[in-house]
Formats: C-alpha cells, structure tokens, sequence
C-alpha cells in the first residue's frame, strides 16, 4: 500500500512541479493546447489514484492478472472518463466564449477607431468647407423669402441646407454612441469616460441647430427676416460651428482615446 501510495504522490509532485516551471516562466496557460494537457494530466492522476487506491486493497495476483481485476480497470478507465466529460465540456464553453469576447472586443474597437478617424477627418478637412456653402446657401434662401412663399419648402431648403453640415457628424456621433454602449463590459472606465466626452463634444457641435431653427420661427412668425439677415453672421449657432478650440479639443481627445 505504501509503495503504490508513494509512485501516486511522486508523479503528482511531478506533474505540479512541471506546471508550476511553466508558471515562472510566463507561459500563457490557455487555449486549446493547454486544455488538452490539463485534461490529461486530470484523468491520468484520477486514474492512478483510482488504480493505487483498488490495488491496495486488491492486490495483483503476480503470476497473472485476475480476468476481474482487469474488468475493473476498464470500469475505471470508463468511470473516470464520464467524470471528466463534463468538465471539458465546461472548459470548452468558456474557451469558446473567452475567444468569442475577445473578436467582440478587438471588432469593436476597431469601430471605434474607424469612427473616430472620420470625425477627426470631417473636422480637420470637410467642416469649414460645409459650414461657408451652407451659409451661404441658407443666406440666400432667407434673401429670396417673401409672403407668398410655399412655407413648407422654404423651411425644408434651410433643412437641407444646414444638414449638409451636421449630417455626418451626427451620423458619426450616433455609430460612436452605440459603440461606447458595447464597449462598457469589456473598456476600463477611464477610457469610457473619454469617449464619452468625445460624444458630447460632437453633440455641441450639432445642438445649435434646434436653437438656430426656433430663431428663424420666431423671425418669420414675426415678420422680421430682414433683421435675422442683418444678424446672420453673429449668429450664436455660428460661433460654435466655428470655434477653433472646441474642434481643436475634439481632435486631441481623439489622439488620446487612440493611444489607450
């Protein structure tokens, strides 16, 4: 019994002493190929604890194998393996899944980055563009209103106009806004935090709209187009489109979010 129980304790101390090197050294004890060794090593240690624990208390006939003791080995080559089955069963679920998260999470921020790449883009190259032919075109639009003018169409010119502006920003900030929702179980908070402010700061750059639309309401109800005309270029809607250090703290929170 002492001798089967010292061969079973000096292979399990080797076994543990082998996984505990490969430890030290900073090997990445995962994946399939890790999975498959744990599981080996698993069933050979329950199948020779299982072997030395019979044989102490059934003893081999050492001039030939009982036609029982071995039919009780293959009951426990079958027993131990049923046992196990389970097991790697779990450890291929969570692998599986382990390996799904991280596609998911590598997909994700690789939107990210593609989004936040044609915000900073949009900002550094169309922004200005858009902004001068849009108001230059809702100006002239307002230059041509008058009484007898289709109400409907007149309000659906500026909205064209003025989207050729935020319509892209406000479809990046919605893609960026959806990303940071599926982001939230797999980024630290810090980094969630940032994009978030990046969406915020976008949407500054498209609130104004609402504001601007209520004041051409007011100056058309109000018959007074010719002064909206007047203060046209002082408009508040204008000054945020254009502030430099909004576009340019946009773009530097950007940068950072990208070296994360």
């Amino acid at each position: 019994m002492i001798e089967n129980l010292l061969v079973f304790i000096s292979i399990l101390t080797a076994e543990l002493i082998s996984l505990g090197v490969l430890r030290v050294l900073g090997c990445d004890m995962k994946g399939k190929y890790w999975y498959t060794l744990y599981f080996f090593l698993a069933f050979f240690i329950l199948f020779l604890a299982a072997c030395t624990l019979y044989f102490t208390f059934n003893p081999i006939d050492h001039d030939t194998l009982k036609q029982n003791q071995a039919t009780d080995l293959i009951y426990i080559f079958t027993g131990i393996s049923a046992l196990l089955a389970p097991v790697v069963l779990i450890f291929s679920l969570d692998s599986w899944k382990e390996s799904f998260n991280a596609e998911k999470h590598d997909l994700l921020l690789r939107t990210r980055e593609e989004i936040c790449s044609k915000i900073q883009q949009y900002i550094l190259y169309n922004l200005s563009k858009h902004l001068y032919e849009s108001k230059k075109n809702i100006l002239e639009i307002l230059k041509s209103y008058s009484d007898s003018m289709n109400i409907s169409e007149f309000y659906s010119k500026i909205d064209t106009s003025y989207n050729f502006i935020i319509q892209d920003l406000s479809i990046l900030s919605d893609n960026l806004h959806r990303n940071h929702l599926n982001l939230k179980s797999f980024e630290k908070e810090e980094t969630l935090k940032l994009q978030s402010e990046i969406i915020k700061d976008v949407n500054s750059l498209i609130a104004p709209y609402a504001d601007f639309k209520m004041q051409l309401w007011d100056s058309v109800n109000n018959n007074r187009v010719k002064d909206f005309i007047a203060n046209f270029d002082s408009l508040q809607t204008w000054e945020i489109l254009e502030n430099i250090n909004t576009r340019h703290e946009i773009i530097l929170k950007i940068s950072k979010l990208k070296r994360l």
